[in-house]
């Protein structure tokens, strides 16, 4: 008999890779083949819109051309669950709420660069939830995608146990060796999920009769070997007190108090924990540290938790909106924060999930919240009760806690967002009905059999009106992993001072057309701190800069701290050289200052324009705020690294105090504080201010050995040798300054003051010889 052609078929067989595929590669998905700037975060949101995209799409054709008989039977089904939807479409409208009354409504609706979990993203969660609902009607398929999470963890652990061991394709900042982060690229992150995987590969274990059920074992201890890497407490904790929880359930339910009670018992558990505590370093500092409420990340969280609390006093009805957390948080920076973490810290989370709910969305974010998961875990309550799939519900409920606990010491991220949901759906299937083990299959229709030119041409024109808004959000999605490939390459162009090439990559970036004002800012930025090299460039570069800067700048709106920071540090740039933006720019800068009135770098910004407008008292005595503003470095509680950050925050501000008495000729007292900055930290630009001073002096020897330490420190960069051949110049030793001004053209061979100084000092030799 002769095979026709099942187009429904295909598309079922589509269907299920899509579902199968997310679960499976966007907690694997980084930027590992194609390179962009935010390597974790923004790929895996991209993948997942992308997927969903298609597989809503798949249903669209299902539904226009075969009016698939699912989504009637799940509606039906669903009738009696109306508490359920209520919860998440209640959820779901209290963000849409939030995003209203947000204090920069495009930023929470796209998400933050970072974190890319905008009331968007969301929208793209309880599309796919519903999606999975009408595609997991049996229990093998329900299998299969949890199967698919468990070998994506596999690997993830795998990534893990390499890392840890120094293999590694990439190198990253911070060394993977003290603390693997996997494809996740955060240790808490990567963390949790392995908490989560933990139950899901212990039921595919329990549940597969085959010897691959041995994998699900190993792959356990995989998952438990590479937690202990990651020196998670908060993984930890989670994992410990929903074992804890379960142990005790155990216990009321078979009668093994007695057993607890065990002196054993609590011998294992306690050589369990000096085996954990010994076998990673970073692991027994990291316990010690979080125990010891003064310093560390403990103290980190009380203070944000503390200001979330002061924060939520002043909008505590409708919040300030998805994801502006780090502009809310920052305006109740401390001093003493610097203690704990980064000077000037902004903490995009406030690392509790009830406080950040009521920051972002009012009193109604946590009671949402709260009434989301008592749904939740009432339904896997009623599951159990009815024997419905007991062994998952425990395995999923497990899962669930452990992220519940995490959240209450830290944040979540796409791939847990996605995990949870994934886990909403399956619970959701098991309660409304049992599902079959028998897969249903397809009905053996073609598309236009038995239908009239009108009717086939109507459904024709309906997909149409689908597709093609799909499409447009699908080229939106690509096109933002393009510009952050683009502003990858930006950043390198930066560092190579390669100026067209950047203000080419931006352009190509302004052809995309996205809808965030993301790379605005963050080239505005960049802008703003290249001019004083324009400067030395050339006109030319001065003024395309400046009118680049004045393009982002007016594209850069909303009320949040990264926004009006850009806006401040543009302006100020521009008022250096046009008198129209002085007044805009003081009005940013000081406004900034009233609403983040304890960060230090607002001062020294502020202190800054002042100087540049030569209003120098101004400008001292915000220098002053800002030194007030900076913990000592003596205090016992900083690490090296927070202490690192103080220190370069006293080395600007001096350096500035050393160019405010420059400029008014009072030169023992700049060469004083540039001094004092090159104690604090030294480095190539302050040794070049104390040569400046000493050639003013007349001590051109010293000015010749601080230019040379400037080169020391710093071969690779032309304008070293540029000043050291200009020192050589002024001393008439023309033989030197042409050997340093050759080193300088190597290295920059544009350079317009170089080439300047060279052609004068040449044709000063030709002049004395004739």
């Amino acid at each position: 008999m002769k095979k026709t052609f099942n187009f429904r078929k295909i598309l079922e067989i589509f269907e299920s890779i899509l579902v199968y595929a997310i679960p499976f590669f966007v907690p694997l998905f980084f930027a590992l083949f194609f390179k962009t700037n935010n390597v974790f975060s923004l790929n895996k949101i991209v993948l997942f819109k992308v997927l969903v995209i298609f597989l809503f799409l798949v249903n669209i054709i299902n539904f226009v051309f075969y009016k698939d008989h699912r989504i009637r039977s799940l509606i039906s089904r669903l009738k009696e669950r109306r508490i359920i939807f209520l919860s998440f479409f209640f959820y779901i409208l209290i963000l849409f709420i939030s995003t209203l009354f947000s204090i920069s409504p495009s930023f929470s609706f796209y998400g933050s660069y970072e974190r890319q979990l905008g009331l968007e993203s969301y929208l793209y969660l309880l599309l796919y939830f519903f999606l999975l609902l009408i595609f997991l009607d049996n229990r093998k398929k329900i299998i299969i995608t949890l199967k698919s999470l468990a070998f994506s963890s596999f690997f993830i652990s795998v990534y893990a146990l390499l890392q840890s061991i120094g293999i590694d394709v990439f190198t990253w900042i911070e060394s993977t060796e003290l603390r693997v982060t996997s494809s996740f690229g955060q240790p808490n992150l990567l963390g949790i999920f392995l908490v989560m995987a933990m139950p899901i590969n212990i039921f595919l274990y329990k549940e597969s009769k085959s010897k691959f059920r041995y994998f699900f074992v190993i792959n356990s201890v995989f998952l438990f070997v590479s937690l202990i890497y990651t020196a998670s407490i908060s993984s930890f904790l989670s994992l410990i007190l929903t074992s804890g929880f379960f142990i005790l359930l155990i216990a009321r339910k078979r009668g093994l108090v007695s057993v607890l009670k065990d002196k054993k018992v609590i011998l294992i558990f306690f050589i369990f924990f000096i085996f954990i505590l010994s076998s990673n370093k970073i692991f027994e500092k990291k316990f010690f540290s979080t125990i010891n409420l003064q310093s560390g990340s403990t103290a980190a969280r009380i203070n944000y938790w503390q200001a979330g609390l002061k924060a939520i006093k002043v909008s505590p009805i409708f919040g300030y909106g998805l994801e502006t957390q780090d502009s809310v948080l920052a305006r109740f920076y401390d001093t003493d924060w610097a203690i704990h973490s980064n000077i000037g810290v902004r903490p995009d989370r406030a690392h509790n999930i009830l406080i950040d709910s009521f920051l972002t969305s009012g009193f109604l974010g946590p009671l949402a919240f709260i009434f989301f998961y008592f749904v939740i875990f009432t339904l896997i309550y009623q599951n159990i009760k009815s024997k419905k799939e007991a062994r998952l519900n425990y395995a999923i409920s497990f899962s669930l806690l452990s992220y519940l606990i995490y959240l209450f010491f830290n944040f979540s991220s796409v791939s847990l967002e996605i995990i949870t949901w994934v886990f909403f759906s399956i619970l959701i299937i098991i309660s409304i009905n049992s599902p079959r083990d028998k897969e249903n299959t397809p009905d053996e229709q073609k598309i236009f059999s038995k239908n009239s030119f009108v009717d086939v041409a109507s459904k024709v024109f309906l997909l149409v009106i689908f597709i093609l808004p799909l499409f447009f959000l699908l080229r939106q999605e690509l096109n933002k992993l393009i510009a952050d490939k683009y502003f990858l390459d930006i950043r390198q162009a930066r560092i190579n001072n390669e100026f067209f090439k950047a203000l080419t990559l931006y352009d190509y970036i302004g052809v995309l057309n996205l809808k965030t004002n993301t790379y605005d800012i963050k080239f505005a930025q960049m802008l703003s701190s290249w001019t004083p090299e324009m400067e030395q460039y050339g006109k030319l570069f001065k003024v395309t800069g400046a009118n680049y800067m004045k393009s982002a700048v007016s594209r850069i709106g909303g009320r949040t701290y990264e926004e009006r920071l850009a806006r401040a540090s543009v302006l100020s740039t521009l008022s250096a050289n046009d008198s129209e933006y002085l007044d805009d720019a003081e009005e940013e800068l000081s406004s900034v200052i009233l609403d983040f009135p304890n960060i230090p770098r607002n001062y020294y910004n502020l202190a800054r324009f002042y100087f540049n407008n030569n209003k120098l008292e101004l400008a001292e005595e915000n220098i002053y705020k800002a030194l007030e503003r900076i913990p000592s470095v003596d205090n016992q509680n900083l690490n090296r690294e927070h202490k690192e950050k103080i220190l370069e925050e006293l080395y600007i501000n001096n350096i500035l105090l050393g160019d405010i008495y420059l400029k008014i000729s009072n030169l023992l007292k700049a060469l004083d504080y540039y001094k004092e900055a090159n104690s604090i930290l030294e480095n190539p630009h302050s040794n070049y201010k104390i040569a400046n001073i000493y050639i003013l002096q007349g001590e051109v020897d010293k000015a010749i050995w601080h230019n040379k330490k400037s080169i020391e420190l710093d071969q690779g960069n032309y304008i070293w040798y540029y000043y050291l051949a200009e020192t050589y110049n002024k001393t008439k030793d023309f033989e030197n300054a042409l050997v340093f001004l050759e080193k300088a053209l190597e290295r920059f061979p544009e350079h317009s003051e170089s080439l300047k100084l060279k052609e004068s000092i040449q044709a000063n030799g030709k002049n004395n010889n004739n």
